[in-house]
């Protein structure tokens, strides 16, 4: 009798090519390039009509299971496990789905449902069956359970499987339980590439299809066993660590793991003043989005100590404040009800972030109710997230699974896999983690990330698989050579002596250096800036291009361009090097991209610039230039036209076309064409030949005879040739493909004004590109590579699988946080420092290095021009400070000034201090032998090119600025070297951002004290926010009264930043409901006002009138001894002049005015 379950039905098509159904007004890849503006894709309305823009038809055909492993298809037919249906009912044909069109298909009366997994895998290396490939996979078909109900088909180099389902489900609903289908397979022994067929949309070829031009009959295929199954439940996501309580001082530690509790019906009597301010604040401030405030309040509660159990409860409080909206309590209980139970599972949860970015008034009144600053909980809110939240996860044991399947486990790897098996997201020890990494890279498939601290011993994996390759003698046997691409030529020369006699390195001739590290190539001042501008120096200048070559070729070192054995199992080079690297490992060989850097580049072009390259067009190739020339001047004047800086992001293409027909007929004429866009873009597409050699602009021969002589004249041609180079390969690169940005043309923003205006150009990095196309395995190795998935899985169409190893420190480590706003624009406000805001952090940072006596050294980590200043201060006589001090366009003067600040602090601790910065953190591994690391501020990249290149990716750029910092924070503190150290150790980062790493583990969060020791004449933050409420005024609007900022006056309500004397003199005038019993005394000097100390012996009670005193040396506390004033010696920074002025009546008493009212103290 038949099966039934041969019945079941697939959706199949005739080709990858078909266009997908999109929701109205979503783009499909193909929108950009044809310049597509309305998106609709109605398959059943008429081709190119006004609900079917994209031509949408219903290519994709219903078929059985049986047809896919049995029938003989005549094209290269593909099938996925779904089927679109009406009321349950598949439709013959209908469009391929994408998955943001669901909604907007369900409301048509129609749906999607995953009617049977299928799992496409591949041989490791995605090579063809072997004796041992094919042993390994018999033994698995033969003894897996979870093959036991599936249909098989043999595909070149590797096999497919269709496992029918006895439950058809909605296809949302069915991926999670289809991933974990498949991690029961790899858990069983399939090889880890089926994790790659997790999408509900995925299609794999039929068994017996044409596919480019061959003809495939797989010796193998048996749907004998096919039986349909009830589909496994989704994974369950790791328990998040519970938290602390509320306390000014807080350790947040992740030694405690537990359930969900039951929900409270009532909150905890120390919570009512929490729910009482906030619900408050969310009465009197928020006027919209009030569930997702609950959600965020519910989110914050959550990190902010509050026991699961209450956050319902509280939440619950706080929306009763206001009774006239008693009847949405339950919304609101059931929000916070969703937030725990999401919180608890470690999922994403609205939180503190989103309260402070839309809420700011609830943020502020939460903060205050907990004591807590808002530098204070953003860092607590970092620590206690759950660690690589979002970021796909291959666990060690899936990895290590692949031994199973004929690969000789070592026992170290049997033993971790015990331990993962035993309690899934254990750390992994030391000792073994190189093990692990070894396997993961040994056993990889297509592209692979590993992440791992610094110190992990990823380079030593590598090394040590490459140990195992097969000698190589003559030519190298497929898989029998590796390379590695690495940031720095210095790693580069590190990696290659490991490995001696089986290494080889190569490099650029511009890189190479002698013995004192001086450059080796004689005309270096030249080929620098021209390699800059994409010319190949190897050819222009050593070469000569066969017509003049260097006189120092024939013996120059740097002209051979490698060193090593030419029969290496290893080759290494620099990231731009990638295309060489590929070349070197072959189709089989695994290519190894060690700490990769940004998937995207960007290029800052100015308007000089853009006219530099048109000036020195002469200096090219007459033909390119002429060529080239008209789309130069289209994007000169797009770069100028009024409203190019409202568009926004904008690709090359699109503004060269958008002005093409403004080019000068000259231009036109010269280059013998008609100033059409389409007219101008084939003439600089066609500016090279597509056989030429080399694709950067081409050079006249006189023109680089001379540059090759003359280094200014070179500087000059390679800025312009920089220029030019991005032009043309941002207007010939293909528009992307299937989602894909590979070749994505490259895109500009501008910003400025006229004269001003600058564009910054972003663009995939093409040796990153170079090194994911690679047609053997990829491995990436790098310790924040979460940070690069989402960019990757842009790049790739898919997220590659990640091996995220976590490794406990090898002795004690205590990591301080001291949370004080410490961002370029409060520290370095004009590119040098305040020494204003820095002193105190760096004060009370010095003091944490003298705690406990046992501190002899420390690795102290800072922007670049403060280590200047620090390194200035320790050793004057060195010129090295001065040089990068005057390169941050500091005077000698300012540096004096700053070591005359930093004297007596530095002075304080009479340790070692070993000095690095940011964006320089190779080669220092010397910090490994301090006894601390200390970081200073947070080094945020510049938000406008972030913001750039999110858009370019279609990224959020929420979050990443924090992201990308807390990378380097853990770098930095990863010179430290915690994970192989054999005594204690300690780490303090002064700023808002928490290092990468820190998450889960014990972190001490400090506060400075608020301002200087509470003067008279101050006011406590709750004042502040009480005189607001109660006058009925916003922040804004209050802020402007007192001629402060509004983030300044949610500092005061906070109590993030003490309330200074003037302002709180202006607030009890304005409300006098906050006039204490005893009026302090205000100081007014000539310049300022500032609170005034009065001596013993003086009064200020009511019956003796306070007099104000004045200082002749500014603004600060004045101390008034009878008959004297003596001067201040800590001035204050002066209030607005604008808002707050002095006066002085007949009898000779002071009065202060705000605005147009007038008071005495």
């Amino acid at each position: 009798m038949r099966p039934a379950d041969l019945d079941t039905p697939l959706m199949w098509i005739s080709d990858q090519r078909v266009m997908t159904l999109h929701s109205p007004g979503v783009p499909s890849a193909g929108c950009a390039r044809k310049g597509c503006t309305t998106h609709t894709s109605d398959w059943r309305e008429p081709r190119g009509s006004e609900g079917n823009r994209h031509d949408v038809r219903a290519e994709a055909h219903t078929t059985i299971a049986e047809a896919a492993g049995g029938r003989t298809w005549r094209t290269g037919a593909l099938v996925s496990g779904y089927v679109v249906c009406r009321e349950g009912v598949p439709l013959p044909a209908t469009p391929r789905v994408s998955k943001e069109a669901l909604p907007w298909l369900r409301a048509q009366g129609l749906d999607a449902f995953q009617t049977c997994f299928i799992a496409d895998i591949d041989t490791p290396g995605h090579l063809p069956w072997t004796a041992e490939t094919r042993a390994a996979f018999d033994a698995l078909w033969a003894s897996a359970p979870s093959l036991a109900t599936c249909g098989l088909y043999l595909s070149p180099k590797g096999y497919r499987l269709l496992q029918p389902l006895a439950t058809w489900l909605p296809v949302d609903e069915a991926e999670p339980r289809l991933l974990a289908w498949l991690h029961q397979l790899v858990a069983e022994g399939a090889w880890a590439s089926a994790l790659e067929c997790k999408d509900w949309g995925h299609l794999m070829r039929v068994a017996r299809c044409t596919y480019k031009g061959e003809r495939r009959d797989p010796d193998v295929v048996d749907l004998s066993r096919l039986r349909a199954i009830e589909a496994p439940p989704p994974r369950s996501l790791p328990a998040r660590v519970a938290r602390g309580g509320v306390l000014p001082r807080v350790i947040v530690r992740a030694d405690a793991v537990g359930a969900l509790p039951a929900v409270a019906a009532d909150s905890p009597p120390e919570w009512h003043p929490v729910a009482d301010a906030v619900g408050a604040a969310i009465r009197d401030t928020v006027i919209r989005d009030w569930r997702r405030c609950y959600l965020a309040l519910a989110g914050a509660l959550c990190s902010r100590g509050c026991p699961l159990e209450y956050v319902p409860a509280v939440v619950g409080r706080a929306h009763l404040v206001d009774p006239a909206w008693s009847y949405l309590l339950d919304d609101r209980t059931a929000l916070a009800t969703t937030t725990v139970t999401r919180y608890a599972t470690g999922q994403t949860v609205c939180g503190y972030a989103t309260l402070r970015a839309d809420y700011p008034g609830v943020a502020d009144a939460l903060d205050y109710a907990t004591r807590r600053t808002a530098a204070e909980a953003r860092v607590i809110d970092q620590l206690t997230a759950a660690a690589g939240e979002g970021v796909p996860l291959v666990g060690v044991a899936e990895r290590l699974a692949l031994h199973l399947a004929g690969v000789a486990a070592t026992a170290e790897a049997v033993a971790v896999r015990a331990q993962i098996d035993a309690a899934p997201g254990v750390e992994v020890p030391a000792a073994t983690a190189g093990v692990v990494i070894t396997h993961a890279i040994r056993e990889a498939y297509g592209v692979t990330c590993i992440a791992a601290p610094p110190g992990t011993g990823k380079t030593q994996a590598v090394l040590a698989h490459a140990a195992t390759l097969p000698p190589i003698e003559g030519r190298a046997a497929p898989g029998s050579r590796m390379a590695i691409s690495v940031p720095t030529h210095k790693l580069g020369k590190q990696i290659a002596a490991k490995l001696p006699g089986r290494s080889l390195r190569i490099y650029s001739p511009t890189s190479h250096t002698q013995p004192d590290g001086s450059l080796t190539c004689i005309y270096s001042d030249s080929a620098t800036p021209l390699a800059a501008g994409g010319q190949s120096v190897s050819k222009e200048l050593c070469d000569g291009r066969g017509r003049d070559p260097c006189p120092e070729r024939a013996r120059c070192p740097a002209y051979a361009g490698q060193e090593g054995a030419p029969d290496a199992n290893l080759v290494v080079g620099v990231h731009g090097l990638a295309s060489a690297l590929s070349g070197y490992a072959g189709t089989s060989g695994t290519l190894v991209v060690d700490e990769p850097g940004d998937p995207l580049f960007t290029e800052r072009v100015t308007l000089d610039q853009l006219d530099g390259a048109a000036r020195y067009l002469d200096q090219f190739v007459t033909a390119y230039a002429v060529a080239i020339a008209p789309a130069l001047d289209a994007w000169r004047r797009w770069f100028v036209a009024p409203g190019s800086v409202a568009e926004g992001l904008t690709y090359l293409r699109h503004a060269v076309e958008a002005y093409a027909h403004e080019v000068s007929p000259d231009l036109l004429e010269a280059a013998g064409i008609e100033g059409t866009a389409a007219a101008v873009l084939d003439a600089a597409a066609g500016a090279i030949r597509p056989d030429a050699r080399s694709k950067a602009p081409p050079i006249r021969w006189s023109a680089l005879a001379v540059a090759r002589v003359n280094a200014a004249r070179a500087a000059e041609l390679g800025a312009a040739s920089r220029v030019l180079d991005l032009l043309w390969r941002g207007l010939t690169a293909v528009a992307p493909v299937e989602g894909l940005l590979r070749t994505a043309p490259y895109a500009a923003a501008l910003d400025g004004e006229d004269d001003d205006r600058a564009a910054i150009v972003v663009g995939v990095n093409s040796q990153l590109t170079a090194a994911l196309a690679h047609a053997g395995p990829v491995v990436i190795l790098d310790a924040d590579v979460a940070l690069h998935v989402p960019a990757l899985t842009k790049l790739l169409g898919w997220a590659p699988p990640v091996t995220a190893l976590r490794v406990p420190d090898g002795a004690p480590i205590a990591r301080t946080i001291l949370a004080a706003r410490a961002s370029r624009s409060t520290w370095l406000p004009r590119g040098l420092p305040d020494w204003t805001a820095i002193l105190p952090a760096l004060r009370w940072a010095i003091a944490w290095l003298a705690e406990g006596g046992e501190t002899r050294s420390v690795g102290l980590i800072a922007p670049q021009v403060i280590e200047a200043a620090i390194a200035h201060t320790l050793a004057p006589d060195d010129p090295g400070p001065r040089k990068t001090w005057k390169a941050c366009r500091g005077t000698a003067a300012s540096l004096d000034r700053a070591r005359a600040h930093l004297t007596p602090i530095l002075a304080t601790w009479q340790g070692r201090y070993v000095l690095g910065h940011y964006q320089a953190l190779e080669g220092l591994d010397h910090m490994a032998d301090c006894d601390a690391t200390l970081t200073l501020m947070d080094p945020r990249p510049n938000l406008g090119v972030e913001r750039v290149k999110a858009q370019y990716l279609g990224l959020d750029v929420e979050g990443r600025l924090d992201a990308l910092a807390g990378a380097e924070l853990g770098q930095a503190h990863g010179r430290l070297r915690t994970v192989h150290r054999a005594r204690p150790g300690r780490q303090l980062h002064v700023g808002t951002v928490a290092p990468s790493g820190w998450q889960g583990r014990a972190v001490d969060v400090r506060v400075l004290p608020v301002g200087r020791p509470r003067a008279t004449g101050a006011m406590e933050a709750a004042e502040v926010l009480a005189a607001r409420t109660a006058l009925g005024l916003t922040a804004e609007a209050l802020a402007g009264l007192l001629g402060v900022s509004r983030k300044t006056l949610q500092r005061y309500e906070s109590g993030e930043r003490e309330v200074p004397p003037d302002v709180a003199a202006a607030v009890r005038v304005l409300f006098p409901a906050t006039e204490t019993d005893t009026p302090p005394p205000v100081g007014v000097s000539d310049r300022g006002f500032g609170p005034t100390i009065c001596p013993s012996g003086d009064t200020n009670g009511t019956e003796t009138p306070f007099r104000y005193s004045s200082s002749d040396r500014g603004f600060g506390p004045t101390v008034s001894p009878p008959g004297d004033t003596l001067p201040d010696d800590e001035p204050l920074p002066s209030p607005s002049r604008r808002t707050v002025a002095e006066e002085h009546d007949e009898a000779g008493w002071a009065w202060l005015r705000v605005d147009s009212q007038r008071w005495d103290s």
